[in-house]
């Protein structure tokens, strides 16, 4: 008997939990659970066993390691990402006021004028007549002013004269003007060639008003016309008008062209085409406006206009 007291006391001694077993990574092990107490010997007489002493509690385990050692704090911010007053709103475009783009607000431009919402060069066209037809016909109005005038930062050109029939059967001359800023764009000017004369009828503000397209510019247009009446006589013209480089589709010049009111001699009343359409048309999204003219064929002068396009 005395023998399976002293095994109870030693097995009391030796349990232990599995659960206390400190893991890596995971939080302090839980402390061991105390041995049984010892059974009490059958001896006759005998003294009771003394009750097992608690086990010790186990020792808690070392924190884990974080596994992720580049993650970011709950809290934190992220670094790439812009503060909310710092996005931009609905202001003006960075280019606003440069030539070609939109206009910066209240209207203003850093290049040009201001005309539809786009700064511009081209001030848009008008014509008056001299004699025995309405000063100012309605056909011949600016579109960008609706009046025979200029919108205001753009210079009138010198006149470009043209013989029309608007007192048929009698003809009369008509002054053509062309309104423009000092900026250089795409529409860079027109001039008048006398070919009777061999002279500069009038030159192009954009070449010192020389019969001249200005450098890096391209010639576009040879329109023959009459520029003028001596003794009754028409004097032989053309004019020509000067395109730079490719242009924005935000510009507001879209070209001109020629087109007789019946073919010259057989064939399309299209006399001169728009360079840039190839055809006797203006771009889509553009409108025209027309001013009379003459033109001179093998069979005697023909009524013409002459169409400028522009945007509105």
């Amino acid at each position: 008997m005395r023998r399976l007291w002293v095994l109870a006391l030693v097995l009391a001694a030796c349990s232990f939990d599995l659960g206390s077993v400190p893991r890596p990574g995971d939080g302090g092990g839980s402390g061991g659970n105390g041995g049984a107490g010892g059974t009490g010997g059958r001896g006759t007489g005998g003294t009771g066993g003394t009750s097992g002493t608690g086990g010790t509690s186990g020792t808690g385990g070392t924190g884990g390691t974080d596994a992720a050692p580049d993650a970011r704090p709950i809290d934190g911010a992220l670094p790439d990402a812009p503060a909310i007053d710092s996005m931009a709103g609905d202001g003006p475009s960075p280019d606003c006021g440069n030539l070609n783009q939109p206009c910066c607000p209240t209207a203003t431009c850093n290049q040009g004028v201001c005309l539809g919402g786009v700064c511009t060069n081209f001030g848009g066209t008008w014509a008056e007549n001299l004699a025995q037809c309405p000063v100012c016909p309605m056909e011949g109005l600016n579109p960008y002013t609706n009046d025979c005038a200029c919108p205001s930062g753009t210079t009138l050109s010198q006149p470009y004269q043209l013989v029309t029939d608007c007192a048929s059967p009698n003809f009369g001359v008509e002054n053509l003007l062309t309104c423009e800023s000092s900026t250089a764009g795409h529409w860079r000017g027109l001039y008048e060639v006398d070919d009777t004369m061999s002279s500069c009828r009038a030159g192009n503000p954009y070449s010192s008003n020389t019969c001249t397209c200005p450098p890096g510019t391209a010639v576009f247009a040879g329109m023959p016309i009459f520029s003028g009446l001596s003794g009754g006589v028409g004097i032989l013209g053309h004019l020509q008008f000067c395109l730079g480089p490719t242009p924005s589709s935000l510009g507001n010049f879209g070209g001109m062209y020629l087109q007789l009111d019946a073919p010259c001699v057989a064939g399309s009343t299209c006399q001169t085409a728009n360079p840039l359409t190839g055809a006797c048309s203006c771009p889509a999204g553009f409108g025209k406006r027309q001013y009379r003219a003459l033109t001179p064929c093998p069979n005697g002068p023909i009524g013409a206009n002459l169409y400028f396009c522009y945007r509105p």
